[in-house]
Order: structure tokens, then sequence, then C-alpha cells
């Protein structure tokens, strides 16, 4: 049995006269999908964003580990964690106690982040004690963006 094919045409998609208007796309599977020429625009838009969000994330992780390392006497590990709409940045001192000036070159840092990866939106940073890490953030959902890779820890008794 031979596939049929269709004629090879541009289908133009105008919001103004198509977003209402109903597209059938039946798969190979036999699966079928209609959506509205609204829902279409849309999706191309949010892949666009997707991209652009994904880009800029990885240009501010790589950004993040080239200053971690030149702060490499302060810094044991960073950790980033997804947190709904935002990305927790947990910086874990050398210090056993809170590091000042760690904790003023973070505020430099939320700063340069704010103003210069804007795509990727609100990005929390903060200092975190290694001997407490797991209070602060889901171990199953953290990565290292530089250093140790975070250890569990016998739980506190009260």
């Amino acid at each position: 049995m031979t596939a049929k094919s269709s004629q090879e045409s541009v289908i133009h998609v105008h919001e103004s006269h198509d977003g209402d208007r109903n597209y059938v796309f039946h798969l190979s599977d036999n699966d079928i999908f209609v959506r509205t020429g609204r829902q279409l625009i849309e999706a191309c838009q949010l892949n666009i964003s997707i991209e652009l969000w994904m880009k800029e994330l990885d240009l501010m992780l790589v950004y993040i580990r080239d200053q971690c390392a030149k702060k490499s006497e302060h810094i044991r590990s960073c950790l980033c964690e997804p947190r709904r709409a935002r990305l927790v940045l947990h910086f874990i001192p050398k210090s056993t106690g809170f590091d000042f000036d760690l904790a003023e070159w973070l505020t430099d840092l939320d700063r340069y982040l704010s103003r210069n990866f804007k795509n990727v939106g609100l990005v929390e940073a903060g200092q975190i004690p290694f001997t407490e890490m797991d209070r602060f953030f889901n171990p199953n959902v953290v990565f290292v963006i530089y250093g140790e890779q975070p250890i569990a820890h016998d739980p506190v008794e009260a």
C-alpha cells in the first residue's frame, strides 16, 4: 500500500483572520489533533521562549561556575534548585560560620544575574551552612553547579 502525500504548499496562519479557525493534524499512528490558529501561534511562541530560556540559563550557569572558581577560597559548593517559578542558588561556604564576605559577594552576584540574565526569571541566592544543608533544599531536585556533591547528614536531634 502506498502512502498518500499531500500537495506541498505553504499554509499561512494569520492571527486576526485564522485565530479561531480549526486545523486538523492527522498523525501516522492515526492520532488526530485539532487546534485553533491562535493555539498554533501560541505554541510557536512558547517554543521560541523555551529555547531562549534554556540558552540563557546555560550561559548563566557557566557564568556562576566561573565566578565560584574565582571565589574558591570562600565557596565549597554551589547548588541550584528549581522551585516553582524561580531558581534558588545555595552557596555553601568553606567556613564553619556565616561568611560575611561571601554574603556581600552574593548581593553583587544577585544584582548582576538579575540585570544580565533577565530571561531566566527570578533567581534567589543565599548561603547555607554545610552541616545543615539538608534543611535547605530537596536533594532529589538539586544539582551541583560548582564544587562538591552534597552528602546526606544524620538528622539533628532536638
